[in-house]
């Protein structure tokens, strides 16, 4: 997801970082080896997150805490988008490892001083770059979070990905988009993600 993010983000003209946990273990000039991220630099975690206005969380999620220690107060007051997933897989169904909290709730938890959003965690990275290339403007990314600015900065960037932003609402509200919820994993239609969430707030509200 990230190497894919990256690669479209650079091709709308934002200028990027990328980060990996060994940096230097990239061979020649520091660079991804990839055409299409061919002018992105690969750096530490830490000066990615000085340098980006907004920045996109896109680890394992087994890595998240050890990301937080090193980048949470280097983001203070910065987008952070959510991508990353915590998934179980159990008895042939996919849920979410974390009970009793979104994916996103749990992430702003330990980056309490940035402006936590959760996008592109329900698509699949396989599909992230080609629906993007092929069939640009007809796929939707749904986009939850708390901060209305933080908000509108995460649908400006998936609209420079060639994806339709579609809100979800807080991050409480975007355990619909984690694993196990009725949106993930799958890619849809701005209208098909729009019935969908709404189904989803009908079955709560009539508990």
């Amino acid at each position: 997801m990230g190497a894919g993010l990256a690669a479209l983000l650079t091709e709308a003209g934002h200028e990027l970082k990328t980060s990996r946990r060994n940096p230097q273990q990239d061979q020649g000039s520091g660079q991804w080896q990839n055409s299409a991220l061919a002018g992105v630099t690969v750096t530490s975690f830490e000066d990615a997150a000085r340098f980006g206005d907004i920045v996109v969380l896109a680890v394992p999620h087994a890595g998240v805490d050890q990301v937080a220690e090193s980048v949470a107060g280097l983001v203070a007051g910065k987008v952070l988008v959510d991508v990353t997933n915590s998934v179980v897989y159990e008895d042939g169904r996919i849920h979410s490892g974390l009970v009793g909290v979104s994916n996103g709730s749990w992430v702003a938890q330990r980056f309490p001083e940035a402006h936590v959003t959760r996008a592109y965690s329900h698509i699949q990275d396989e599909m992230l770059v080609s629906r993007a290339h092929r069939q640009p403007g007809n796929w939707a990314v749904a986009v939850a979070g708390d901060d209305e600015d933080a908000v509108r900065a995460t649908c400006a960037l998936v609209e420079a990905t060639k994806y339709v932003p579609v809100l979800v609402g807080t991050l409480e509200e975007s355990v619909v988009i984690d694993p196990g919820g009725p949106v993930f994993p799958h890619m849809m239609t701005p209208a098909d993600l729009r019935d969908v969430l709404d189904a989803a707030k009908a079955t709560v509200v009539t508990r």
